[in-house]
């Protein structure tokens, strides 16, 4: 977590046992409970990513399958607190 002023920054790294599918249908429907918008993508190694957004508030998974069948998420998400 870093900030600076109302700025705030958050990285995550985490393993989860739901497939790629799972997690991005949560951070979908995470999003559209917050009104967000939420895009789906494709990274160039083939991990899926989405990104969520609302005004100046974002954040950006990407999703993918470990060799050991896991399923590992690095989350980064950037706020403006305060409003």
């Amino acid at each position: 977590m870093s900030t600076q002023k109302r700025n705030v920054q958050v990285a995550v790294n985490y393993r989860t046992s739901l497939g790629v599918e799972a997690v991005l249908k949560y951070y979908e429907a995470q999003a559209a409970k917050r009104g967000w918008v939420a895009t789906r993508g494709t990274t160039a190694d083939g991990a899926k990513s989405i990104t969520l957004g609302f005004g100046d508030d974002s954040l950006v998974a990407t999703v993918r399958t470990a060799p050991t069948g896991a399923t590992t998420v690095a989350a980064f998400g950037s706020y403006v607190v305060g409003k």
